[in-house]
């Protein structure tokens, strides 16, 4: 998403030094999201999604357990 998200001329100039960005926000966001292969994307944040849960499915059974 990062390198999806920048535009031409921005990025990291080698000779000073510096990083170099046009815009941020949620326009930034939106732009690396919804590249070319934005299917990906959606499948990673749903991926997380589903990851996060059984950690606090995991989580709360550890903590049941325990009492």
């Amino acid at each position: 998403m990062q390198k999806n998200s920048m535009r031409q001329g921005e990025g990291f100039d080698a000779n000073t030094g510096l990083t170099r960005r046009d815009d941020t926000g949620v326009k930034r966001w939106v732009r690396g999201f919804m590249a070319l292969r934005w299917y990906i994307n959606v499948w990673h944040v749903i991926h997380a999604g589903g990851a996060l849960a059984t950690a606090g499915l995991g989580a709360y059974a550890v903590i049941q357990g325990v009492d």
